[in-house]
């Protein structure tokens, strides 16, 4: 194979890598969006996984796996980090909320889940302040 060919094929590979990682962070930006997990963040100081899962009535491990992951990309910051899983806090940093969950926001439309009528129900219960998802949940 050519020096040109290798090239060609490198940056296919991290390409497409760059895009599968870019799809799953829009994945779990849409599922931030459809079970309020923004919404509660925005109206909380620091949360712990446990706190997250019983405000948005989600199970506490999806909870904790969900602000790793956004830990990690960049969207939220980790405010306490004692090293165990299960006391670690997590914050939505400023400027986060106007992207992922305030409508008049001009940046509020680029995340995923947030064109349309919107993408809660508004069923009674749920998260204080919130309008109460559709379904079972996680």
């Amino acid at each position: 194979m050519t020096t040109a060919a290798e090239a060609r094929r490198d940056a296919l590979a991290e390409q497409i890598f760059g895009s599968a990682i870019g799809a799953l962070e829009t994945l779990h930006v849409y599922l931030g969006r459809k079970l309020g997990l923004y919404d509660v963040l925005a109206l909380s100081d620091p949360v712990t996984a446990d706190q997250l899962a019983e405000r948005a009535g989600i199970h506490h491990r999806y909870a904790r796996e969900w602000l790793e992951q956004q830990a990690v990309s960049g969207v939220l910051d980790v405010v306490d980090d004692t090293g165990e899983a299960t006391s670690r806090t997590f914050v939505m940093p400023p400027g986060v909320a106007e992207v992922v969950c305030r409508p008049d926001s001009a940046a509020f439309g680029v995340a995923p889940g947030n064109h349309g009528g919107g993408n809660r129900g508004g069923d009674a219960g749920g998260a204080p302040g919130l309008p109460r998802r559709r379904g079972r949940g996680l």
